[in-house]
Order: structure tokens, then sequence, then C-alpha cells
């Protein structure tokens, strides 16, 4: 699937989200939120590797997004994993703590493997 900013993709056992943003807003989220929500719904265990290598910015509020989706994932016995390239996004993972709930990774191979 491809949807403009973002593109979906089977790989093997998880789902790539390749996202073509340079800021993440809530309002970018919402685009493929409600498609993950549908999703995970409907597949036990799915895994979804989030590659966010073009995003240089991301809100507040998107932070708050990738948490719930986190917890989509979770309940219905998947997981998030990240990838991300940007060092300001990497600082904001870490001092949000979301490198301590979810996988973050900073090549798309690593996030994959695992």
């Amino acid at each position: 699937m491809d949807e403009g900013k973002f593109k979906v993709e089977a790989q093997g056992a998880s789902i790539l989200i390749t996202l073509g943003y340079a800021k993440l807003t809530h309002e970018e989220l919402n685009e493929w939120g409600h498609w993950l929500e549908e999703t995970s719904a409907n597949s036990a265990g799915l895994v979804v590797v989030l590659d966010m290598r073009s995003v240089l910015i991301i809100s507040s509020v998107a932070i708050g997004k990738l948490f719930k989706a986190r917890k989509i994932l979770l309940e219905s016995g998947g997981e998030l994993r990240l990838v991300t390239a940007s060092k300001p996004v990497l600082d904001v993972f870490r001092i949000c703590r979301i490198d301590r709930l979810v996988k973050v990774s900073t090549s798309l191979e690593a996030a994959q493997a695992s």
C-alpha cells in the first residue's frame, strides 16, 4: 500500500511502514494510525517496523501516538520497532525513554533482525 508520504510493505513475518516526512506530527501519524489500529486488531502477533529515517523533527503529540501504536500492538501480541538515523530524534527517544520500551535501531537491517 502506498498512501503518498507513507508506504506499507509486507516483509516476511513483519510489516514495514516507511515514512517520507521530514517533520512528524500527529497529522502525519493519523494517516497510517487508523490503518494500524484496524490491521493489528485483526492480526495477532503483528510486528510493525516503522522506518523513520527521513524524519528530522518529531512533535510531542506524535510521540504520544507512537505510545498508543505500541499499546495496540502489544495488546494483540505484536511489537513496534522504530528505525531512525536522526540524532535529534534519537535524543528525544532517549529523553522520553522510548528506547527502553521499544526497540530503536539506526538501520533497517537491525530492526528487522530479531
